[in-house]
């Protein structure tokens, strides 16, 4: 907990979770069920998840596997209290004035009602490719979807999004990277494991020394509240912290805030 800087041990169906989150009075009027909606798109997507793991593959990923990978990954960064979090923030920045609660709930819930067809296209032309963390190492896991974006003051999150890299933790040792487009010449060495008409790399790629703790210090900095390991080992975590004191209140977006602390 990022906020009084305590550990606990908690349960997967615990992690994650706030009563009546999504919870609206105009989706009860209209008769939606939003939490039961993405539970049920989580549960279409959650088989290509498992032979994804199992395989520390993508080979078996197609055009609607693709499709349904990059959906998850946006709805696992929209359904978030970072993300409201961050749409608060920004609306408030943008009047002048303070965002009420149910005013900051009603546009992140807008998004993936309303909007989510605009924010997939941004998506249109990112490359999916597996990382596997190599042997030690750990993926951290944030209370949201770590979204890596070089973002200018003046700019919009879906031109942020276009130009992001998303990552989504699968298990501790692997986890889906969504590239953009521009990194395409970058993957020329992977030969037949590229599938450029797909936009997809089938084998999983070993990270380079540093890059799991680069991903993991993001995960530190984008969470809202929470992070998770497997390990119970949070020591990163602490030094990152006291590094970036302003983290402990929430995300911090901007990386030229940020310290990175040596951990030798």
């Amino acid at each position: 907990d990022k906020r009084v800087g305590a550990r606990r041990l908690q349960s997967i169906r615990d992690s994650g979770h706030e009563n009546r989150f999504y919870e609206h009075d105009g989706l009860r009027r209209r008769g939606v069920d939003l939490e039961a909606t993405l539970a049920e798109f989580e549960g279409c997507v959650a088989p290509f998840i498992a032979v994804c793991v199992q395989q520390r593959s993508l080979g078996f990923v197609g055009p609607l596997e693709r499709a349904a990978i990059l959906d998850f990954a946006l709805v696992q960064l929209f359904r978030t209290r970072a993300a409201r979090e961050f749409a608060k923030a920004g609306s408030e920045q943008a009047l002048g004035k303070k965002i009420a609660e149910k005013d900051a709930q009603e546009m992140s819930l807008a998004v993936l009602l309303r909007d989510f067809p605009r924010y997939r296209a941004c998506c249109e032309f990112h490359i999916v490719t597996l990382r596997e963390a190599q042997e030690g190492e750990r993926f951290l896991l944030g209370d949201g979807v770590t979204l890596i974006a070089a973002m200018a003051p003046s700019a919009s999150f879906r031109s942020a999004i276009k130009g992001a890299v998303i990552i989504v933790p699968l298990c501790p040792t692997l986890c889906i990277m969504l590239f953009p487009s521009r990194f395409q010449s970058d993957l020329e060495f992977a030969g037949a494991w590229y599938r450029p008409e797909i936009g997809v790399l089938d084998e999983a790629q070993p990270t380079a020394p540093g890059d799991v703790d680069s991903a993991n210090a993001m995960s530190v900095f984008t969470s809202n509240r929470f992070v998770f390991s497997s390990t119970e080992d949070f020591t990163d975590v602490e030094l990152l912290l006291r590094a970036n004191p302003a983290a402990t209140k929430g995300p911090v977006g901007n990386r030229d805030e940020l310290s990175w602390p040596s951990c030798d």
